[in-house]
């Protein structure tokens, strides 16, 4: 997740000043405001995962996993109208009117990852939780090519 990040940040940089500055803005207004929420929501499906699993009770296993992408999910929701909005919370106390707008179209972009990661989160913790690591070892490494290629 922080590679994400600092790789943003890097190509950012080449862009030129201004897209750095509201890029890196954004960056870390969508963390607080929206990926820490996200993982931190799904942090709360890990132990019960854990414990239905120890229990062999699938069913639970499998509700819980979709109870809490719908719940993470609907979260994103009103998370993604504060970042529609982001121009003007940033105008509030007083940012640089071209800052707060290439910040803004840089958080707009990031809304479709913010729904994704409501569904990477909940899946990567029922894989973990069930000891099933290669799916995502895999994608790991297929994203890692992509980026490197």
């Amino acid at each position: 997740m922080y590679s994400r990040a600092m790789i943003s940040m890097i190509f950012l940089g080449y862009l030129g000043e201004m897209e750095l500055v509201g890029g890196s803005l954004s960056i870390g207004f969508a963390n607080i405001t929206g990926y820490s929420v996200i993982s931190g929501l799904a942090m709360g499906m890990e132990p019960i995962c854990g414990q239905t699993y120890g229990a062999k009770q699938w069913k639970l296993l499998g509700l819980t996993l979709q109870r809490t992408m719908l719940l993470l999910l609907s979260t994103s929701i009103p998370i993604s109208f504060m970042w529609l909005y982001m121009k003007r919370i940033l105008l509030w106390p007083g940012q640089d009117h071209k800052i707060a707008l290439v910040a803004q179209t840089f958080i707009i972009f990031s809304i479709p990852n913010l729904f994704l990661l409501s569904l990477l989160h909940p899946l990567r913790i029922y894989l973990r939780t069930q000891s099933i690591t290669l799916p995502l070892a895999y994608c790991t490494k297929e994203a890692m090519k992509m980026i490197y290629i």
